[in-house]
């Protein structure tokens, strides 16, 4: 009985593989555009866009103070495609919405038996305010009610450090 033939499909379908493979894991690599990391790297093309985020927590940062209509929170995103943490972002919204953002978004990171983190959809406009070699990026839910002063930039300033690479990466969060 000759085998040989059956010897030189072999290598064609380890090849297969390898290409499917190999793309599997290139397409695993981009993960969802839901999360902070996400926006933020695409923040030139996204900048003044309505962009959705999965939110797995929220924290209160600062209320504005020469602005008391609105409040600094921080969201930790998760990255539902490849069950990671999706970074963090800054988000300004309505002082009257806070109880109910912090109901809804919690100010943990919870999980789900079998299913990972948990986390509900947030809808804002992604904004850059670029002053020069740094940018400050945040999510607007206020509608465009709010219109950032000097202070206000101040206080987005002073805040930025929430999204800074070891708070990406969800150590606050507990990923």
């Amino acid at each position: 009985m000759n085998r040989l033939p059956s010897l030189k499909v072999i290598p064609l379908v380890t090849l297969a593989l390898l290409a499917l493979g190999g793309f599997s894991s290139v397409h695993a690599d981009v993960g969802s555009k839901k999360t902070a990391s996400y926006v933020k790297a695409q923040i030139d093309k996204l900048d003044g866009k309505t962009v959705s985020l999965d939110v797995a927590m929220i924290r209160l940062l600062r209320p504005f103070t020469t602005n008391e209509n609105f409040v600094l929170l921080g969201a930790m995103t998760v990255d539902e495609e490849n069950h990671s943490a999706g970074g963090g972002i800054l988000v300004v919204a309505d002082k009257a919405d806070k109880d109910k953002l912090v109901r809804r978004y919690g100010t943990t990171v919870e999980r789900e038996k079998g299913k990972g983190v948990e986390s509900e959809s947030m809808r804002g406009v992604l904004h850059l305010v670029n002053e020069g070699h740094k940018k400050y990026i945040y999510l607007d839910l206020t509608d465009g009610a709010f219109q950032p002063g000097e202070s206000d930039l101040g206080v987005i300033r002073s805040e930025s450090k929430f999204d800074s690479p070891h708070v990406a990466k969800g150590k606050p969060g507990g990923f």
